[in-house]
């Protein structure tokens, strides 16, 4: 099992790669909001913090009202949680659940060892 850091750094380098994607492809190809909002969550959460629903929605690279969607989608799935923000009750903030937690770990641990076990010496 790898450390927090280690999947903290890993997910980084997905949503890079999203980026990095979108350089060269037209965005339509490359549209993955919900994945690039789950990732975002997960680092969030490695860094004991929540995230407002704008920042989400800057995160899946979408306009808030397509990004409501996804979060929409994501809480009836029981991947996420909303709350008002402790410090301005205006705000909304989301953070994963525990259960959306743990299989995202779980799929980014095993998703990095597809990645450790096809590289090339």
């Amino acid at each position: 099992m790898r450390s927090i850091v280690e999947m903290k750094t890993f997910a980084r380098r997905l949503l890079r790669q999203g980026d990095i994607r979108s350089e060269f492809l037209p965005a339509e190809l490359c549209f993955d909001a919900a994945w690039s909002m789950l990732l975002d969550l997960y680092i969030a959460r490695s860094d004991g913090k929540a995230v407002s629903v704008g920042s989400l929605c800057i995160a899946g690279n979408v306009p808030n009202t397509t990004g409501l969607r996804w979060i929409n989608m994501l809480a009836k799935r029981d991947f996420v949680r909303r709350f008002p923000d402790p410090q301005d009750g205006r705000r909304i903030l989301v953070e994963l659940t525990e259960e959306a937690a743990r299989k995202l770990e779980a799929c980014l641990n095993r998703m990095a060892d597809l990645e450790t076990s096809i590289r090339v010496p």
